[in-house]
């Protein structure tokens, strides 16, 4: 019996075990079917509220896209009225212009009508003209009378104004373009200038390096030695004269008396100077050139002071017209050239003057430094 007893009670107990595990698989199932709709209705919902957002967003966007295209449409509206305010405008400004034209045309015409009126009426002869005297007057015929001559001058201010207006600006435009060109053709000359001056500076620097390259290395330029040619002291003002004493030879001779035959006129200037001496030694050392109209053109041999001077020289071995070197010279032959360069002067004054000059000075005189120039053929210092 206890064992059927304790086997019953197990039985039941187990019974109630399984009522239970069914209970909660039921409670579960339960659980799981609700959060499962719960899910549901939760992706129902959302969907719902993306829906809904979509289409608060689309009309939102039709909202704005209706209310551009009324925009759009309101300015090309406006637009248009503008449009057409401006073509109305021109049309009355065109209209206005061609009534104007059109007045202007009948009021030349009235006008060209009353002036030919007026011209028959002054051909045309009436009585009291007959019988008054004939006084000739000349009359232009394109002045009418007084009346027609102001109205033809009002017409003529109304119809001209834009032809004058357009003739001066024309003239205006003329003008500046003028100045321009001006303004470009002196821009041209100045810089024409400018490089000009600066190949003279670059010629006059040129020229001054050789000048201090020559001087240190003891050689005279040709400058130097075109004007150590002439023993006398010319200025350096006067290194564009014509030369005193031409070369030997018959054709100078003839050149230097053709312009001695002539007045003052264009001579063509050197820079360079010759020597009243040829030689240097010999028998040519004391004879000089003449320019007088003498026959032969050469004078007999001079027996002066320069023969001592220039045979010194000559045995010294310098060049004719170079200064005497002035620390090794002795007086007696500082006094012997000076006689010779006093005597030189004197040459070169009797051959420019051969009819005498009144400021000719006599050999041996302290003549003043301007003696010592050279004289134009005109008998004028230049």
């Amino acid at each position: 019996e206890r064992a059927s007893e304790s086997e019953k009670r197990r039985e039941a107990e187990r019974r109630r075990e399984e009522e239970r595990q069914v209970e909660a698989r039921k409670q579960i199932e339960d659980e799981r079917k609700r959060v499962e709709e719960e899910r549901v209705q939760m992706e129902a919902d959302m969907v719902a509220h993306q829906a809904k957002m979509e289409e608060e967003k689309l009309q939102r966007e039709a909202e704005e896209a209706a209310k551009k295209l009324q925009e759009e449409k309101r300015r090309e509206q406006e637009e248009a009225e503008w449009q057409a305010k401006e073509k109305q405008k021109v049309d009355e400004e065109r209209q206005h212009l061609e009534e104007e034209r059109k007045a202007f045309e009948e009021q030349k015409k009235l006008f060209e009508q009353e002036r030919r009126t007026s011209v028959v009426l002054q051909n045309c002869p009436s009585p009291s003209r007959a019988k008054a005297p004939i006084v000739e007057a000349e009359e232009d015929d394109d002045v009418p009378d007084s009346a027609s001559a102001l109205n033809a001058q009002q017409f003529g201010q109304q119809g001209q104004s834009p032809m004058d207006s357009e003739i001066q600006k024309q003239m205006d435009d003329r003008i500046k373009a003028l100045e321009r060109d001006m303004a470009r053709k002196q821009e041209e000359v100045l810089e024409q200038m400018r490089i000009l001056q600066e190949k003279n500076a670059n010629l006059e620097a040129r020229l001054t390096e050789e000048r201090a390259v020559s001087s240190a290395a003891g050689t005279p330029t040709p400058g130097d030695r075109r004007r150590d040619a002439s023993p006398i002291p010319l200025d350096e003002d006067e290194e564009l004269s014509p030369p005193a004493t031409p070369p030997a030879g018959s054709a100078a001779r003839k050149a230097v008396a053709g312009r001695q035959s002539l007045a003052a006129g264009s001579v063509s200037r050197s820079g360079r100077r010759f020597s009243l001496v040829q030689g240097l030694s010999g028998a040519d050392s004391g004879r000089r050139l003449s320019i007088t109209s003498k026959a032969g053109g050469v004078k007999n041999r001079r027996g002066s002071a320069a023969h001592e001077a220039l045979r010194l020289e000559g045995q010294e071995g310098s060049r004719l017209g170079d200064a005497p070197p002035m620390a090794s010279a002795q007086d007696s032959t500082i006094h012997s050239q000076r006689k010779w360069w006093a005597e030189q002067r004197q040459f070169l004054l009797e051959d420019l003057f051969p009819n005498g000059s009144p400021n000719r000075s006599t050999p041996g005189s302290a003549a003043p430094r301007s003696s010592a120039r050279r004289l134009s053929m005109g008998g004028t210092a230049e």
